[in-house]
């Protein structure tokens, strides 16, 4: 049994390593893809042209734009969490994803509505879970109009095939909770065991229909002000002039970017695919790779350096997030 056990851990850990290694390998074929014949000296003077008010500007709209996705998540807390704490929770959440590996930000979210809402774990982890297949049934929407607009058909499929097994999963598990039951047992430790047999519990609470039409507008306004302030950058900020299609297009392709398992923040992976979409539309190559990384600091350092402070006030670490 020991042996067993350790072998099964042993595999275990190959696996992760193997993940990282691929995740490292995408992110680094991506950096070398964006930055590969780019001048760096013309990538400076790219720089230049950017007028430092503008940028401090959308650095200071980012921090208004995490509002609809606070109102959202305090609305799937159904009134444990006020909006200060659901707040301070997207951040967070946010903010250890740029700096951490494996989403270790959707776990952090849990563990802060625990301690700063007095919500059970459990609780915040299906409120998280919520948020995110919001998310990724807005991100499949967008995809498909990408598709059809560009013919980019195999490339929607695997987060088809993503979405449509979450509904599943859902479902099943509010008509027949006995049939992902067995999921449970699989798991090792009886403590995590027990944690996942009361998430399933109250993931099959009815959210009721106000609350589900309320989630649904809320999702559709977070996604706007997600894109507005793709726009923003690219159009004002930037100053490249191309068209509100072709701007919204960029905005997917580099939110699918995002999506995608790689590196922290998407370090790279974004970078890549706002340069191609970008590609696509006439922008030079030099000029599309400087404002995808104005892009990226933008979106990345006001929600990293608000999530740090959240995490040294609380005293909410790595380790902790372990432990709890």
């Amino acid at each position: 049994m020991e042996r067993d056990a350790a072998g099964q851990g042993s595999g275990r850990g190959f696996k992760g390593f193997l993940a990282l290694l691929l995740k490292l390998g995408l992110a680094g074929a991506c950096l070398v893809y964006a930055f590969w014949d780019v001048d760096p000296a013309r990538l400076i003077s790219a720089f230049g042209r950017y007028s430092p008010l503008r940028i401090a500007a959308a650095l200071g709209c980012v921090l208004l734009i995490l509002a609809p996705p606070g109102l959202r998540l305090m609305g799937l807390c159904r009134g444990e969490a006020g909006f200060g704490a659901s707040l301070s929770a997207v951040v967070l959440g946010l903010g250890v994803n740029n700096i951490l590996p494996a989403r270790m930000g959707e776990v952090a979210k849990a563990v802060y509505l625990r301690r700063a809402a007095g919500m059970t774990l459990a609780r915040g982890m299906v409120a998280v879970f919520w948020e995110r297949f919001l998310d990724l049934n807005a991100l499949l929407f967008m995809a498909l109009c990408a598709a059809l607009l560009m013919d980019l058909g195999l490339a929607v499929y695997p987060l088809l095939a993503v979405v449509l097994g979450l509904w599943l999963f859902v479902v099943l598990n509010r008509v027949r909770p006995g049939a992902v039951a067995w999921l449970v047992h699989r798991l090792p430790g009886e403590r995590l065991r027990l944690l996942a047999s009361e998430v399933l519990m109250v993931l099959g609470e009815r959210l009721g229909l106000r609350l589900g039409l309320a989630l649904v507008l809320q999702t559709v306004l977070v996604w706007l002000v997600y894109a507005a302030m793709t726009v923003l950058v690219l159009w004002w900020v930037a100053g490249l002039g191309l068209s509100l299609p072709e701007l919204l297009t960029i905005f997917i392709a580099g939110t699918l970017g995002l999506a995608l398992p790689s590196s922290p923040g998407g370090l790279g992976v974004y970078e890549a695919a706002v340069v191609a979409s970008l590609g696509w539309f006439g922008v030079a190559k030099t000029e599309a790779l400087a404002a995808a990384l104005v892009l990226h600091m933008v979106q990345y350092l006001p929600t990293t350096l608000w999530a740090v402070g959240v995490m040294v006030r609380t005293g909410l670490g790595p380790r902790q997030l372990g432990r709890d």
